[in-house]
């Protein structure tokens, strides 16, 4: 018999890999080559081939360790963008069905969600974009196409019939003027400011803002089975400009999730989205087994513009067309009927999560245009420049002179409460500003409050007094993108609490405002500066030194494994093989370690073993 002491480590070691979790790796090679995903052709950038990138879809406890391999011609970096929530985070099902199968089917669901990437797309790079930006001195909206999962097509419906699905609210807006062939509005004093006329229109390159040229690309079909009750949905709002309504034909959604976090579920026809946000939606699979359509519009503040994929029912031999609740220009198609959209101001966190009463500091940031139409402030005291400390990161000396910039660099304390007082329209001549989606790094935030007209309160307190109706300490939204107000001069309160020591951005998710300089750094916990792994020094890229393998031309080459424990990969596998691998290796181990366990337990016990 084994000692008590062997048994007992001999017990550890086999449940030692469960434990820890498995070492999720992958290579990503990054490609700069020819893609046409509306059916264009043009120069774009792939990650091992494909376009999105792949999910990292795992396990909660699993190490990531993804090696990312730049073969384009340009430098680039990942930014990476929410987490799916632990697995033993209380869920809001029940707030959705008391039944205990629609539970059961939900929890299923939201375990192997059907993911949605949002996408606008033009034929014409991001420079190009901005050097047509910098040459007429005008803020540009326009693009070919918005896409599902990089799918879609370039529609070209016409003047007429672009400017019948044009929403009231903007034909009034426009008046005299109107749409144009690719659907996109004029330039006007309320996108364009006190610089509208200075701009020099007629230097946009002919395509870019007017000139539509149809083309059809593929277009993007989610199978789900009716079998399973429900599906789960999950909307990433990856424009780089672009503002969207998506809903799905003659079905209601159920918004559970806002930004990777759940909120009390609400039940809508129709969902508002902006450049950063995430939704994630729970479809009852109740309907006639068919297609219906998915649809993705501009929700009428920058386009007249559509995208369409399809939910589609395993099994499904219906044909008729589905009925939509929204038209090519996102407006409400229904007759007679009240669509319902999700209440972006009301979106209390499950299970309640409110902020600190109180706050240790506060900042106020004055968002405005800066000297052209294109180019922004997000502090009200200069631009952030798009390189801005790219090649000597403020992570490395957080006491630098460029780390020491009170106009562009906000440092906070380690466990303190921040205030950030976002005021949009308090220019002269800048009254109404197109929204903001302003986005911060690392961790979530509350939007405690919100109001029209200039901030002027020495504290968040003072404001609370003076306007009680504006603020919301209970169960304000909790999200990491925020969107400033288009009615003109406004403020956002946000608060948030100092935990994760670093250097962070706070910026504008309009990719070319935030080209244009909308940023600032947020320096957190400067008290409690984090030390730099060895592996993440300068130069280091993530490896150990003496680990980083051979760049293209180097000397030295190390091999990259990609083999790992319990349903890792070699990023050669598809997706669908890695994850049924993975599947598959821990039902094996854990039969394996169930067999240990039991004949342990007979070791450990002072009984023979039973006779068969």
């Amino acid at each position: 018999m084994l000692s008590p002491k062997l048994q007992s480590r001999l017990l550890a070691c086999i449940l030692l890999p469960f434990a820890a979790g498995a070492l999720f790796q992958r290579d990503w090679v990054v490609t700069w080559e020819v893609g046409a995903p509306n059916g264009q052709e043009r120069q774009m950038i792939k990650i091992n081939g494909q376009f999105p990138g792949p999910p990292i879809i795992c396990d909660e406890d699993d190490d990531i360790e993804i090696t990312v391999h730049n073969k384009m011609p340009f430098n680039t970096t990942v930014h990476w963008h929410g987490m799916i929530r632990k697995n033993d985070a209380p869920a809001p099902w029940h707030l959705i069905s008391d039944t205990v199968a629609d539970i059961d089917a939900m929890s299923r669901a939201v375990a192997d969600p059907q993911i949605l990437m949002i996408s606008d797309w033009t034929r014409f790079m991001s420079w190009e974009y901005m050097e047509a930006e910098d040459s007429s001195g005008m803020t540009i909206f326009c693009s070919d196409s918005i896409l599902v999962n990089g799918k879609g097509s370039l529609y070209c419906p016409g003047v007429d019939k672009l400017i019948n699905l044009t929403s009231t609210y903007m034909k009034y807006g426009l008046y005299p003027r109107q749409v144009n062939d690719k659907g996109c509005f004029p330039f006007m004093k309320s996108t364009q400011g006190p610089y509208l006329r200075q701009g020099k229109p007629e230097t946009i390159p002919l395509h870019l803002q007017q000139g539509c040229v149809p083309s059809e690309g593929a277009k993007e079909v989610i199978e789900v089975d009716p079998e399973a009750e429900w599906v789960s949905l999950n909307f990433i709002g990856g424009a780089t400009f672009k503002t969207i309504v998506f809903s799905i034909d003659e079905h209601e959604m159920w918004v559970y999730e806002v930004d990777g976090d759940y909120i009390v579920p609400q039940r809508v026809d129709t969902v508002h989205m902006y450049a950063g946000e995430r939704y994630a939606v729970m479809i009852k699979l109740d309907k006639p087994a068919k297609d219906y359509t998915i649809r993705v519009a501009d929700n009428g503040l920058t386009q007249v513009i559509s995208a369409f994929a399809t939910l589609r029912y395993k099994g499904g031999t219906q044909r008729e067309e589905s009925t939509g609740m929204i038209d090519y220009g996102g407006q409400n198609s229904t007759v007679g009927l009240v669509v319902t959209t999700l209440d972006r101001d009301h979106l209390p966190p499950f299970p309640p999560n409110p902020p600190s009463r109180k706050a240790d500091a506060m900042h106020v940031l004055h968002t405005h245009r800066w000297k052209v139409a294109w180019k922004y402030t997000m502090s009200g005291q200069g631009m952030y420049e798009e390189d801005r400390s790219a090649y000597e990161p403020l992570l490395y000396d957080p006491h630098s002179a460029d780390a020491m910039d009170e106009g562009l660099v906000i440092r906070t304390k380690n466990g303190s409460w921040v205030d950030l007082v976002l005021q949009v329209g308090s220019q002269p001549g800048q009254p109404q500003e197109f929204p903001h989606m302003m986005h911060k790094h690392t961790g979530k935030t509350w939007q405690i409050g919100a109001g029209l007209g200039i901030w002027n309160y020495s504290s968040v307190d003072e404001a609370i007094e003076a306007e009680p109706q504006n603020f919301n300490l209970v169960t304000p939204n909790w999200r990491d993108t925020f969107v400033t107000s288009f009615d003109g001069s406004a403020w956002l309160v946000l608060r948030y609490q100092v935990t994760n020591p670093g250097p962070w951005l706070f910026h504008c998710h309009i990719e070319t405002h935030l080209a244009g300089g909308m940023a600032v750094a947020i320096l957190d916990g400067i008290d409690a500066w984090p030390q730099i792994p060895p592996e993440y020094g300068p130069d280091q890229r993530g490896f150990l030194p003496g680990t980083m393998p051979e760049l293209e031309g180097g000397e030295h080459r190390a091999s990259i494994q990609t083999e790992c424990p319990l349903g890792g990969a070699p990023s050669s596998v598809s997706s669908e093989q890695v994850e049924s691998s993975k599947v598959s290796d821990k039902a094996r181990w854990k039969s394996l370690v169930q067999g240990l366990i039991k004949v342990l337990q007979i070791w450990i016990s002072d009984e023979e073993p039973r006779q068969a």
